[in-house]
């Protein structure tokens, strides 16, 4: 098993398609002097279009798992969130190589929409299409995300874990890595107009501004308290590297 060849796997369904792009670590590591290697799985976005047509190429390549609401990692930070169980369009393709982490999205009226389930979806600006990029990893070329995606979600866990004492876990050990190394790559002002635009949609219709506080965890994201928070954390790994 290996993340090259998960990629490799993921690459070789979508082909030349633009309706996809990577997320997650190998959204951000090649943009950074080496420190670790992608660990665990391949994080994906791909457009419902773009899925749909090479769905049984994916049913192929592994087995394919459809998760529940909260089993998705950043609903997962929600309370609310985890009373639901509906099916969403987030899922795992468990492959011989390792796991594809795939969620589905479309676009529509200047907002990309993913789906959360029982006509439930989570939608921020479309223009995060336009920060799309090629990177390299392992001698591989691909499209990745904007590294905001997959780091905002690891400081919204470290605000909710900083104050529990809590021992990190292995994989939270890393999520501290990533902010402390990569915290550089955040545009903040991308992250706050982003964000103000993010909404929860029942059917088309967006949520009472009231329902959506109580259940988007975003919402709680006060983006100059995230900023002070992740340069403290990036000080701190600092004076760490200075002590003899």
């Amino acid at each position: 098993m290996s993340i090259a060849g998960t990629l490799e796997c993921f690459l070789g369904i979508v082909r030349e398609s633009q309706d996809y792009f990577i997320s997650g670590s190998l959204s951000f590591l090649p943009l950074l002097p080496h420190y670790r290697v992608p660990k665990h799985d391949v994080d994906v976005g791909i457009s419902v279009d773009l899925f749909e047509q090479r769905r049984a190429e994916f049913e192929a390549a592994g087995r394919l798992r459809i998760l529940r609401l909260r089993e998705v990692a950043v609903v997962g930070t929600s309370r609310s969130a985890l009373l639901l169980v509906p099916c969403t369009g987030f899922m795992h393709i468990n492959t011989p190589e390792g796991l594809i982490d795939l969620a589905q999205f479309s676009v529509r009226g200047g907002l990309m929409e993913f789906f959360l389930g029982a006509g439930l979806t989570v939608a921020i600006p479309s223009r995060v299409l336009e920060r799309v990029r090629q990177l390299e990893w392992a001698g591989i070329r691909f499209r990745a995300g904007p590294p905001e995606l997959a780091l905002i979600p690891k400081l919204l866990w470290y605000l909710a874990w900083k104050n529990s004492r809590a021992v990190p876990t292995a994989d939270e050990e890393k999520h501290l890595l990533d902010l402390r190394r990569a915290h550089g790559l955040i545009d903040w002002d991308f992250v706050d107009s982003v964000l103000a635009e993010a909404g929860l949609y029942w059917l088309g219709r967006r949520f009472p501004r009231f329902v959506d506080r109580a259940v988007n965890p975003f919402r709680k994201f006060d983006v100059t308290q995230a900023r002070e928070e992740l340069e403290r954390l990036a000080t701190q790994q600092g004076d760490e590297a200075h002590r003899p």
